[in-house]
Formats: structure tokens, C-alpha cells, sequence
């Protein structure tokens, strides 16, 4: 007969392997929108929307012939388009600096 060792937990107490699973908290709740509101979130119209979500250029999920947008990921999204100085990627710093030069260039 073949007995398997038991395992145990890191604070010493044994394991039993054969319980099910403990459920966690539950995982947050997605807020899908459609191309409307997902087009009022962006400013942009609904049309634009669907048609960058059909070319794959934007966060989306597909329910069957339906298509959702996450708010949080095209926040996300929307955050990393940005260009210029003060872009998403630009330090505090370099941005303040930046915005100077562009005040004196213009003076």
C-alpha cells in the first residue's frame, strides 16, 4: 500500500489535501459598458468606438455579437495615449521643466 507523506502548512499544522477549496473574496465586479457610454467615458463618438474595437485597437470584450468595454481599462488605455511633456510616462520633474521651456520659447 502506497501512503503518500502529509504536507504541512507553514505554521506546522497539517493540510488536509481532500477539503475543497476556500473561497475567497469575491472578485471585483467589472463595469462593462456599451459603445455609448464607453463613447461618453472617451468623448468620442459611439461609431469611432465600435470601429476601433472591431480593428482591435482599443480594450474590449466580446459577448457573442455584443461588445463591452471595461471603464477601468479604457481609463487605463486612454492614460497611456497621451503625448507630449506631460504624457504618462514623463517624470514629475521633466514635466515642470519642460512646461518652463515651452513658457519661455513662446515669450
Amino acid at each position: 500500500m502506497d501512503v503518500t507523506p502529509p504536507v504541512y502548512a507553514d505554521n506546522g499544522s497539517p493540510l488536509n489535501l481532500m477539503a475543497s477549496p476556500v473561497a475567497g473574496p469575491p472578485a471585483p465586479r467589472m463595469e462593462l459598458l456599451d459603445a455609448k457610454g464607453a463613447a461618453a467615458l472617451l468623448n468620442v463618438p459611439a461609431t469611432w468606438v465600435l470601429a476601433e474595437a472591431r480593428a482591435d485597437r482599443i480594450p474590449h470584450v466580446r459577448l457573442g455579437r455584443y461588445v463591452r468595454f471595461d471603464a477601468a481599462e479604457l481609463q487605463t488605455w486612454a492614460v497611456g495615449r497621451r503625448r507630449g511633456p506631460w504624457g504618462a510616462g514623463a517624470p514629475e520633474c521633466e514635466r515642470v521643466a519642460t512646461a518652463g521651456l515651452r513658457s519661455h520659447r513662446a515669450a
